[in-house]
């Protein structure tokens, strides 16, 4: 009897369980470092979101101001037929200034753009880490019922050998009991 081994459902053993428990145990461990490493990722992309947007409107105000210092200047310069040609001097780089502001708004946009495209695949990887790590929840519990089954019907087993034994043993002390009795009254 002793050398049968108890297999669960699955066939597997009381110690291959616990062992393929520890190794989902590290896997649920390895999988909530990522997940930690994703969510800091994930922030970091939509901290850099926010500072962007807020530079744009930065930049929006800066050319409003320009545009607005821009028309001041040239309804000077235009009064002043003298200094006309200051005044469209003036405007080319303003203008100028302008076009550079507007491509780094559009560099910007583009950046922004793609940090909002990869944290849309972050999204999507965290909710399927999230169901992963859900499974594994889920099996994790699962084996953690067996291995507990497993444990109640081996305690319940080793109880009832024991009780065996102890049944066996008082059997053999009355039979040498009586066989000692008989022995006497032979005598």
């Amino acid at each position: 009897m002793q050398g049968r081994v108890r297999r669960t459902s699955l066939g597997l053993g009381n110690k291959e369980l616990l062992e393929e428990n520890a190794v989902l145990e590290a896997q649920v461990a390895k999988l909530e470092v990522e997940l930690q490493a994703k969510h800091d990722f994930n922030h970091k992309l939509q901290y850099e979101s926010q500072c962007l947007s807020e530079m744009l409107a930065r930049l929006g105000d800066k050319e409003a101001l320009a545009v607005a210092k821009q028309g001041a200047m040239g309804h000077v310069f235009l009064d002043k037929g003298a200094l006309q040609q200051d005044a469209t001097k003036r405007h080319v780089e303003v203008g100028t200034n302008r076009n550079r502001v507007l491509h780094g708004i559009t560099r910007t946009l583009k950046t922004l753009n793609r940090s909002i495209a990869d944290l849309e695949m972050e999204a999507r990887e965290y909710d399927r880490l999230s169901a992963f790590e859900s499974e594994l929840v889920q099996r994790h519990a699962w084996l953690k019922a067996e291995c507990d089954a497993v444990e109640l019907k081996h305690k319940a087993e080793l109880q009832a050998r024991k009780v065996e034994e102890y049944n066996r043993k008082r059997m053999m002390d009355e039979v040498h009991v009586q066989l000692a009795a008989k022995v006497c009254t032979d005598c």
